[in-house]
Parts: structure tokens; sequence; C-alpha cells
């Protein structure tokens, strides 16, 4: 519970994206992974490591946010996605840092409630889960596959 306190907390400090899972209470939906390569962090450092970590992030051109008030965590952001990687590598190993984790970025979209989807070589190959965002289909919509056989010559 707390993990997910401090991902929905950081998406709000952050202004990122990111899914809590909802599985439960929305099972049509599923949580794909990481959509894009984000520029953010989140560290934790105590208030004595404050200085060392800002040089840090300074130094490779980044920005960081205020520490969050219950959590105690710092937002940081780089300029790209390597940056941000090579900074957070860093500051693990800076005193006082307790973790440093990059910012995920996920999307949900409806899943398939075919039990054997997984079987059919069509789904991924057309696309089929992101149409589903779009469009779920009527119940006044029919459609019928006719398949009369092959003829093996």
């Amino acid at each position: 519970m707390r993990v997910r306190a401090l991902l929905l907390s950081a998406a709000v400090v952050c202004g990122a994206v990111v899914a809590p899972s909802a599985s439960a209470q929305y099972p049509e939906l599923c949580y794909h992974g990481v959509e894009g390569a984000s520029r953010q962090g989140l560290v934790k450092v105590a208030p004595s490591g404050d200085a060392a970590l800002r040089s840090l992030v300074r130094a490779h051109g980044g920005t960081w946010k205020a520490r969050h008030p219950v959590l105690g965590f710092r937002a940081v952001e780089l300029p790209t996605a390597a940056a941000r990687d090579a900074v957070l590598t860093a500051a693990r190993a800076l005193p006082g840092v307790a973790w440093a984790e990059p910012v995920r970025v996920v999307s949900a979209h409806r899943a398939v409630n075919d039990p054997v989807a997984r079987q059919q070589w069509a789904i991924p190959k057309i696309g089929l889960t992101r149409a589903w965002d779009v469009e779920t289909g009527k119940a006044s919509v029919v459609v019928a596959v006719l398949d009369t056989g092959v003829a093996a010559a």
C-alpha cells in the first residue's frame, strides 16, 4: 500500500502519468509496461544530503522540486532519460540517500476478454487492443466469419 501511495503522490508532484493497480475495480482494463521514457526521477534523501544531490542534478543540467511534505522524497527532472539514469545511479551512492528511482510512465488500455486471445496471432498484428480503446462494439452489429475451407492442391 505504501508503494501505491508513493507512486500516486509522485504522479501529483511530478506531473507524470502513473497507473495504479485497478484490476479489481476495473477488470476490463489492463496496464501495459513503460510507454515512454520519462526524464523524471524520485529520490528519498535526508535533509543532510540535499546539497550533494542538488549539485549532482545541476551538474547534469537538471532541476529538482520541493521535498514532498509527507513522504520526504524529492522529484528531479533531467534533460534526457540517459541523464536521468546517470544521476539516479550516482545519487544512490550519496550519503543520506535511501533510494533513487525513475518515474515510470504507463497507460491503461481495454483488455481482451477472450480467454484464448493470447493464442490468436492476428490480435497484435492488426492492433486490435488499440482499436478497443476507441470502440468496443454494439449489440446491433453482427459479425460473421464464413469459412468454406481450403482446397489443398
